[in-house]
């Protein structure tokens, strides 16, 4: 009963702490951005962050590698704790003083790696700590409180913004004492932590779903970079290094806050009438309908709050893939599995929102390329159901075929 209760614990305060690092900064406050743009509407200054892109990615890589090598889940939790503060520190006084300046780059890559490090740490705490009557839930809502935590810390950090300017300096070094503090009780939890992951046998046909499973990750990423694209134009880069896929800037804070409380809570009642293998399609395809509702509306004023929506829906899709490629993984595979899934969202953004930014004529052509963007992903939905339906009849069948063995062995 005890190792049970410090494991829900554990799971609880992870969900907290991935809701703290859904805040995110300006990596580059330093840098005044001057794009030059011209009359058909092409950036000429563009940016591509290739050192926080390489950082995001080697984070999660860092953390399985940890794992891997026989270093206890604590002691890593641990590590990044006792590293991140006096980054955050570092980075802040670099920010506010000209004579730390210089270390303002290095600080930067290290906020970004340690912070995607710590996202897919909490991850793997939530699915190895988590019962598994609880863990499919568990992951979907770690997902959507990121996508709240960015929503609702960003609007915490503008308003305080407006009465000390310098606070927004400060906030990842406050997020990262809560992460330390919040885990303060871990030397109570070593000998009553247990890992409880056990590997599912109900499924059939793993390799094939799990492959489909990373299609709706990889195709949610590359929405999530189109969208980006059209609501701000073709005249900044980009930012795929903001939380899973609400990665925009805008004022209306209020309305993305309440867009990502109540478009989970609408998605979730949509899908109970599904079975637990049909759940994640079934949302796949309400933020394709959303995808194409956002399209058709493109150069309306609505265009905004309707990305929002679209934007919550694929992080809960995302939860929901996530949650079902854990409920299929092998034990010996689930400690890659939170840095597998992070390098297919970032690498997916960052090769679609790079090509967006080197074709020359993406912009002028926008409608073409929305238009494939909908057609890859509507097709691949209707893919996905048919799918499903010729798998589970397959299934079946060979459940049948498994019963009749049985039998015949009982009989002789």
């Amino acid at each position: 009963m005890e190792v049970q209760f410090v494991n829900a614990g554990v799971v609880r305060l992870s969900i907290a702490a991935l809701f703290l690092t859904g805040f995110r900064r300006d990596p580059y406050p330093w840098i005044q951005h001057k794009n030059q743009t011209g009359t058909d509407g092409q950036g000429v200054d563009i940016d591509f962050y290739p050192d926080l892109y390489l950082a995001q990615i080697l984070g999660p890589v860092l953390t399985s590698l940890l794992i891997t090598c026989n270093v206890s889940v604590s002691n890593v939790r641990d590590l990044y704790s006792i590293i991140h503060p006096p980054v955050c520190l570092c980075y802040a006084l670099g920010c506010i003083l000209k004579y730390f300046r210089d270390t303002l780059p290095v600080c930067s890559f290290a906020l970004e790696a340690l912070r995607d490090s710590k996202v897919a740490l909490y991850f793997y705490q939530i699915i190895i700590y988590s019962s598994s009557s609880d863990r499919y839930s568990s992951i979907i809502y770690g997902t959507v409180a990121q996508s709240l935590g960015n929503a609702f810390l960003q609007w915490i950090s503008f308003e305080s913004k407006q009465v000390w300017p310098n606070t927004q300096y400060f906030m990842d070094l406050a997020i990262a004492m809560v992460h330390y503090f919040l885990f303060c009780p871990r030397e109570s939890w070593k000998h009553s932590l247990e890992d409880s992951f056990e590997e599912s046998n109900r499924y059939a046909f793993r390799e094939f779903i799990a492959a489909a499973v990373f299609g709706v990750i990889l195709l949610s990423s590359v929405s999530s970079a189109v969208l980006q694209w059209l609501v701000n134009g073709n005249e900044k880069p980009l930012k795929p290094f903001f939380p899973l896929f609400v990665a925009f800037e805008n004022r209306d804070f209020i309305w993305n806050t309440l867009f990502n409380v109540l478009t989970p809570i609408c998605l979730q009642h949509s899908v109970t009438c599904f079975s637990v293998g049909k759940k994640w399609i079934a949302c796949f395809t309400f933020s394709c309908i959303s995808l194409t509702i956002c399209l058709l509306y493109v150069q309306t004023h609505s265009m905004l709050y309707l990305t929002m929506v679209t934007m919550s829906m694929m992080s809960f899709s995302f939860g929901m893939a996530l949650a079902h490629l854990v409920e299929i993984c092998s034990k010996d595979k689930i400690v890659l599995l939170p840095a597998a899934v992070l390098l297919t969202v970032h690498m997916a953004m960052y090769g679609f929102g790079g090509l967006l930014k080197l074709l020359p004529k993406a912009w002028t052509l926008k409608n073409t390329v929305l238009t494939a963007v909908w057609v890859i992903n509507g097709s691949y939905a209707i893919a996905l159901v048919i799918a499903n339906g010729l798998l589970a009849i397959s299934s079946s069948r060979r459940r049948r075929r498994r019963i009749r063995r049985i039998i015949r062995t009982i009989d002789v």
